[in-house]
């Protein structure tokens, strides 16, 4: 029975050395251990790799199709008024006013719209002749005979229009509702249906639409502005603050058989006052300028009078501005004359202009 102890006991003995002696090394000079951990990593990293490229694909695809998403969103919501869809919808002026200080007639403003909508609808023959696109609207259209041009016609187009609408005090020259992008002003050659040449609403123009005594606006309703004998110009607005309106001209110009915008050449001048002699002394300012538009133009004024003269204070404590000799080049197809300012050290105007 002893003898029999002892060689379990030797064999145990023998079990645990052998363990012991097959068991890895801790010793990091061990060249067996490194060779084992180099062969380990060179094994392991390329699915580390291939890992890391995946993802980095997928997030790239992720970030390209948000940014389609967001540009998409962009192209289709730059309008902060009413699509024309929305403005033929009662509850969205009712929604778009309730907020506002003023108050306004809602109802009236909306069958307003509706009303417009119906000569809209009534000129669809009109678009089909053109060979408009269909979600196109045709907003205005009027002929040019009575100004002795028989085969020309002018028309507004909307292809995607955002309307605007401003209550307040300073309402009077542009009216409660506008139009402020994607306009186009054509001319039509009426015998063969097709257009002649358009112009594009400029940025920071608007086309009204209804005045602040709630009616609608007729843009097409030419006046001879030129003083040339015919009816064939109209204007739109840029509104610059209260009491302060830029006017653009557009008409036909027969000479290129075109729709233009007229400008303005004007020479410009200024005196500065002299507070010694009591008067205004002149300086050595003296240049011509050609701009598309004119400030604060009055139009009863332009309609009735071939020679134009009117001043204004321009803004807060602005100095004396007079528009002089404002005439007609039917050569040049322009407007000319001259502007002097006055310039007033001595004098601190309040809210002259607004």
């Amino acid at each position: 029975m002893a003898l029999f102890q002892k060689k379990n006991f030797f064999l145990l003995a023998l079990f645990l050395y052998l363990m012991i002696s097959c068991s890895p090394q801790t010793n990091p000079n061990n060249t067996n251990t490194q060779t084992n951990t180099d062969t380990l990593s060179q094994t392991t990293e390329p699915l580390i790799k291939d890992t890391e490229i995946d993802t980095t694909k997928n997030i790239k695809e992720d970030t390209k199709k948000q940014v389609a998403e967001e540009s998409i969103n962009k192209d289709t919501n730059t309008c902060d008024g009413l699509s024309w869809q929305e403005v033929l919808d009662a509850k969205n002026w009712k929604q778009k006013l309730e907020s506002e200080f003023f108050k306004v007639n809602v109802k009236k403003i909306y069958n307003l719209f509706k009303q417009k909508n119906k000569t809209i609808e009534a000129n669809k023959y009109l678009k089909k002749r053109l060979h408009l696109p269909p979600t196109t609207i045709l907003y205005e259209y009027a002929p040019l005979t009575k100004a002795g041009f028989a085969n020309r016609a002018i028309a507004i187009l909307l292809p995607k229009p955002c309307v605007n609408l401003d209550v307040g005090w300073c309402i009077t020259q542009i009216g409660y509702v506008r139009v402020s992008q994607d306009v186009k002003f054509v001319l039509i050659d009426t015998e063969k249906n097709k257009i002649i040449n358009q112009l594009d609403l400029e940025e920071n123009f608007e086309m009204p639409i209804i005045t602040e005594k709630e009616q609608l606006i007729n843009m097409l309703d030419f006046k001879d502005y030129t003083h040339d004998g015919k009816a064939c110009e109209f204007y739109v607005l840029s509104y610059m603050g209260c009491g302060n309106t830029d006017y653009q001209f557009i008409g036909y110009n027969p000479h290129t058989d075109k729709l233009q915008v007229i400008t303005y050449k004007i020479k410009i001048t200024e005196q500065e006052y002299d507070a010694k002699t009591e008067t205004y002394l002149p300086t050595d300012t003296s240049y011509i300028v050609e701009v598309n538009a004119l400030p604060n133009v009055p139009l009863d004024k332009m309609v009735k009078k071939k020679i134009l003269k009117y001043s204004y204070y321009y803004g807060h404590g602005d100095d004396l501005t007079n528009f002089m000799d404002i005439k007609f080049d039917a050569q040049k197809f322009c407007f000319t004359g001259t502007l002097l300012r006055k310039l007033d050290n001595t004098q601190m105007r309040g809210w002259a202009g607004y």
